[in-house]
């Protein structure tokens, strides 16, 4: 039988069966606006915590992590949580310990002001994580996503075996690949996509559900506009499969919503014939291909803060207003030279 990769939905489950119980309140309702990558991080980061400190608190002596309560992490100091961020740096890298504290302080912060069991919250006083700025991106530049886009189109670099399913896939693919470079969209964002969320029309995709549960439209080029509409030509041709506003956008062979291993692994094929040697690549370097193309090309950080809906730029609310009806001026903006 072959072996089927597990979810990270079930792999979030799975973290959780170990997790103290108020873990699951604050992963499966409290924290649901964010991404379920996001919570799998904040899940196996808690069980490495809650495991050391059952370990190491005299306490918790003979409980498991599952034991605990909310009120336990009252006999959590800040002196033991420092000197296990400490350990913790000396095996992993600055921005790993500053992702495990990020969780630590989510699930101190839900047990004191959500469920208010404990009287102080160690986590105000905890040490930061230093990470030094790194100056640099990974992403494509202008030439190597032309390569990229031409591999889809004319097969260049694919094997003979992958050339054999090209011209049933490419037409998808193509749309798919082409959308990420051209509007930054994230995987979550456009694996969601329906047949109905796009307007041919007026070049966008309607209400698209972004980061922190907001629905917003997403303006794309006359050039994403053309693959998408030769895509659902070839979809709509295909009467083996239905092509309603409520089906998915993007497909796999069997006709179900294409599944995000399924595009990350569709785009592994596509770099690996088309730039060999960038195995750093992957669906978010898209977006950070997109991100440096664009701001090249416009040089308006507040447009590209609202085209990527960035919420954790270090800019006031009234910048952020002042972007918000850029998109649809930039749409084209892949045309300027």
């Amino acid at each position: 039988m072959p072996y089927e990769k597990k979810s990270k939905s079930e792999l979030l489950l799975e973290q959780l069966d170990t997790l103290p119980q108020f873990c699951s309140g604050f992963l499966l309702n409290r924290a649901s606006e964010r991404e379920i990558s996001t919570r799998l991080s904040y899940a196996r980061d808690l069980n490495i915590f809650f495991k050391y400190i059952t370990s190491n608190n005299k306490h918790f002596k003979n409980k498991q992590p599952i034991d605990l309560e909310g009120s336990d992490l009252d006999f959590i100091t800040i002196d033991e949580i420092d000197r296990f961020l400490q350990l913790f740096l000396e095996s992993h890298a600055p921005s790993t310990a500053a992702r495990m504290r990020a969780s630590l302080s989510a699930i101190f912060n839900y047990v004191s002001n959500t469920l208010r069991q404990i009287n102080n919250n160690p986590m105000t006083g905890v040490t930061k994580v230093k990470i030094e700025n790194k100056d640099y991106v990974i992403y494509l530049d202008r030439d190597e996503q032309e390569a990229l886009i031409n591999t889809i189109k004319y097969g260049t670099g694919l094997t003979s075996n992958q050339l054999k399913h090209a011209d049933k896939k490419s037409c998808r693919d193509l749309a798919i690949i082409f959308m990420f470079l051209d509007t930054g969209l994230r995987l979550s964002e456009l694996q969601s996509l329906d047949i109905g969320d796009i307007d041919l029309d007026r070049c966008c995709a309607t209400g698209v559900r972004r980061k922190g549960n907001e629905y917003r439209e997403v303006y794309f080029s006359d050039e994403e506009a053309g693959y998408l509409k030769e895509y659902l030509e070839q979809r709509k041709a295909n009467i083996k499969f239905s092509a309603l506003p409520s089906d998915p956008l993007f497909i796999n062979p069997q006709g179900s919503r294409i599944s995000v291993r399924g595009i990350e692994l569709m785009l592994d094929k596509y770099v690996a014939a088309a730039l060999p040697g960038r195995n750093d690549i992957t669906v978010h370097k898209l977006r950070s291909s997109f991100a440096m193309s664009f701001y090249s090309s416009e040089k308006d950080i507040l447009a590209l803060q609202e085209r990527m809906n960035h919420k954790s730029l270090n800019t006031t609310n009234i910048y952020a207003k002042a972007a918000e009806n850029v998109s649809k001026k930039t749409r084209n903006w892949r045309e300027k030279k």
